[in-house]
């Protein structure tokens, strides 16, 4: 607030005191102008306002704003080095989902041809095996072998694999011959 403004509010305040004083014929002794006392306390009212407001108005308060002119820059400084952390942090995760996705489609396409492979060796391993069995009921010799067991085992996942044993008639056969057995029933 400015001086004129406080005196003012001041005068305005004495005014209207004087004036319920004028209108009370024995009103309240507190406002009885006719007192001498009541006339001193207001001037030394008036002064120990003006002074109080004088002191504030050059040391306090000039002193308080700076507390706080500093505190809203340091304020500012923290937010702008958090907003700085924030984009940072937001390009490093940015950075990181562009390596997973990345990483991720590798792993995929080293996968694909991984089975690829595997599949490509199982479907050249299966032919060779359709063409060993063309004529004849077992791996080796007409009785089941070790070698039977052996390579029928590894078939045991063959729908799992996706390995196509309708395209080679002579495993699907044999195969089929092994798992019927008893001891195959039993150890499955």
């Amino acid at each position: 607030m400015r001086p004129i403004g406080l005196l003012t509010a001041a005068a305005m305040s004495f005014a209207t005191s004087v004036a319920m004083a004028a209108e009370a014929k024995e009103g309240m002794p507190q406002l009885d102008f006719k007192n001498v006392l009541l006339k001193s306390q207001v001037v030394w009212l008036v002064i120990i306002f003006a002074l109080l407001y004088v002191l504030l108005s050059r040391w306090a308060l000039p002193k308080i704003g700076n507390v706080l002119e500093k505190r809203a820059s340091t304020i500012e400084g923290d937010l702008n080095a958090a907003r700085g952390a924030k984009a940072s942090a937001d390009a490093a995760v940015a950075e990181l989902t562009a390596k997973t996705r990345e990483a991720h489609a590798g792993a995929q396409a080293e996968i694909a041809a991984a089975v690829g492979a595997a599949k490509a060796a199982a479907d050249s391993e299966a032919a060779v095996l359709n063409a060993r069995l063309d004529g004849k009921a077992y791996v080796v010799g007409n009785a089941l072998t070790i070698a039977d067991l052996t390579l029928a085992s590894s078939l045991m996942y063959a729908k799992q694999a996706e390995i196509p044993l309708a395209e080679f008639p002579h495993v699907e056969a044999w195969f089929g011959r092994s798992t019927a057995l008893d001891g195959w029933k039993q150890s499955a």
